[in-house]
């Protein structure tokens, strides 16, 4: 069995020992104060190598580590209450109580409402293109790495299957997606971002913002049913008319006198940049459509198109179980192998180890000037499922 891989904690341990029994932080007479601001700095060492570099899991570990199995307690721990604040930061900016009887009585959609052998435009320009597929013959497969993804298990055995398992269903949805003028393969989708969690967690209409990171790119997004056993909690499809193929993306914020603002929806740690507001949300001509799924569907769509997770569990303060994954795909541009990259988005801020790694790969030219496609930096992503987080 591979050793439990310590050696990144070697330094602080070291250092923190040497400070605290040599007396070497007794400074100016305040020798406790001093020996706790060094405990605090070591703890804070310590902590990046758990969280940030995963110091338990080198190449070849098992899950079968005792210090494996105490992060994945606190990293799922961790994991489900940064969710947790995120939900209730987007329930308390939004008022969807007078939205209820529009949502109750919108349609709903299935399997039966779509052509099995119909596909949708994923170019980057598409806007609500969308459609939900039969993926059951892959549930099984997914329903095991999730259980692995909801304990935070990282461990080389989990990275395999979890790899296996996404080129299954990303092989799935490249028979219901086109690009004209191109056939795509697995070899041109790059997973960009897996997740999942329980519950109806990202109750707001929008377009996800994680696309600006690689701004050009063509995508689309995969949004896998595992489990539901309640009439409501799934996803809501929106469509307004104001959503334009060259529009950032956006997201629309229900005011409590009916008004809706919209935002630029970059993730900024504090307020978003108001776009546009309307006196009502008549003014936006809204549709909506239940994604009526059960365990096995599978929902494929475009980048710019509107969605939200269902608002109604969390007006009526019911818990929803629901769980779905969700996955990020960029499709690799046909004429170059490189990608469009703005490494000053809110996600490489979330994950700073793969863009300190992508931002060496970023291309320049000889007199050092940055290569630029569209006006974007160019990057050479490492491979297909270098930028897959489960969080």
């Amino acid at each position: 069995m591979p050793r439990v891989e310590l050696t990144p904690l070697v330094p602080p341990i070291l250092v923190g020992a040497v400070f605290w029994h040599g007396g070497f932080a007794r400074v100016g007479g305040f020798g406790a104060i001093g020996r706790l601001a060094v405990a605090c700095g070591c703890l804070k060492v310590f902590g990046e190598q758990l969280f940030l570099n995963h110091f338990f899991l080198p190449s070849g570990a098992t899950r079968r580590s005792l210090v494996g199995w105490a992060h994945r307690k606190i990293w799922a721990g961790w994991t489900r209450f940064l969710m947790r604040m995120g939900t209730q930061h987007i329930v308390s900016i939004n008022t969807w109580d007078h939205m209820v009887p529009r949502l109750d009585s919108s349609p709903g959609a299935s399997t039966a409402d779509f052509d099995e052998a119909s596909t949708i435009n994923v170019a980057q320009d598409a806007m609500q293109q969308w459609k939900i597929f039969d993926a059951s013959p892959v549930l099984d497969q997914v329903k095991a790495c999730m259980e692995d993804a909801l304990v935070a298990d990282q461990s080389a055995e989990a990275e395999a299957a979890k790899a296996k398992m996404i080129d299954s269903v990303v092989s799935a949805a490249l028979k219901h997606v086109h690009i004209e003028g191109r056939s795509l393969t697995l070899d041109d989708c790059f997973v960009f971002q897996c997740a999942q969690e329980r519950g109806a967690y990202f109750p707001n209409i929008h377009w996800d913002t994680e696309y600006m990171a690689f701004p050009d790119c063509d995508a689309f997004q995969i949004w896998y049913m595992l489990e539901n056993d309640q009439s409501t909690g799934n996803m809501f499809m929106a469509h307004t008319p104001d959503l334009q193929s060259h529009d950032l993306p956006a997201r629309y914020l229900m005011q409590k006198d009916g008004s809706v603002q919209k935002v630029l929806h970059n993730a900024a740690p504090h307020e978003e940049c108001p776009l546009r507001h309307f006196k009502s949300v008549d003014d936006l001509d809204f549709t909506f459509t239940y994604l009526d799924m059960k365990p096995g569907d599978c929902m494929v769509m475009s980048k710019r198109t509107l969605h939200t997770s269902d608002p109604r569990p969390h007006v009526l303060g019911e818990t929803i179980k629901r769980l779905a994954m969700n996955v990020r795909v960029l499709i690799k541009p046909a004429d170059r192998p490189t990608f469009g990259i703005w490494p000053h988005h809110q996600y490489f801020a979330m994950n700073a180890k793969p863009l300190k790694q992508l931002e060496k790969a970023i291309e320049k030219h000889e007199d050092g000037q940055f290569v630029r496609v569209n006006g974007h930096k160019q990057v050479k992503i490492p491979s297909r499922h270098f930028l897959i987080a489960f969080f």
